[in-house]
């Protein structure tokens, strides 16, 4: 958008500066002495100017609303974080933004281990408040959560000696988020092959 912004500026100074050059190329850099065609120079700048002025206020209006159309995102954004839960050694999931996450995806690294462990732990929705506590308990370094918004647009959480990070945009996990138990199942009884396939 910004970029859009720049290239009307851009058009809008074009569209001043041609009348501007087409004048001197035609009548020289003097203005002209005459009435009339002082008036036909005025009506001729006018136009073009008034093109410019169009194109101006289009790209800064477009912008403006675009700007306002992410603000109001950022506020009905989900964001989930991780705290502890009533049970020892117990995690809880809580959405403490204002849009319900979908399509949760849980996983955690082991301490001193660079890998997710699999299987992915898949919990469905969260709404704006909702939290759910985990009580199966396992040993972590990192706890990464993914999840979307109503508008498909990508969140990930992660979580690491009780600090927590949110990354707008972008899966922690990547593309290899294939196999997966739901958070029912990882709480009930252990996962055990073969899990299923997203």
């Amino acid at each position: 958008m910004k970029l859009i912004l720049w290239l009307s500026i851009i058009c809008a100074a074009v569209l001043i500066t041609y009348p501007i050059y087409h004048y001197a190329q035609t009548y020289g850099l003097s203005l002209p002495t005459d009435r009339g065609h002082l008036g036909t120079l005025g009506d001729f700048m006018n136009v073009w100017v008034s093109a410019a002025n169009l194109l101006i206020l289009t790209a800064v209006t477009l912008y403006i609303w675009k700007q306002g159309a992410k603000e109001d995102l950022a506020r009905e954004r989900p964001l989930l974080i991780l705290k502890e839960g009533s049970l020892n050694n117990a995690w809880a999931i809580q959405n403490v933004g204002k849009g319900a996450a979908i399509n949760i995806i849980m996983s955690y690294k082991k301490p001193g281990s660079q890998k997710w462990e699999i299987p992915f732990i898949k919990l469905f929705s969260l709404a704006a408040g909702e939290s759910y506590e985990i009580k199966s308990f396992f040993e972590a370094s990192k706890i990464g959560l993914k999840y979307t918004d109503i508008s498909k647009n990508v969140i990930s959480s992660l979580t690491e000696s009780h600090d927590t990070e949110f990354q707008i945009g972008t899966n922690i996990f990547g593309s290899g988020v294939n196999q997966y138990v739901t958070m029912r199942e990882w709480d009930n009884e252990p996962p055990i092959p073969p899990f299923r396939a997203s």
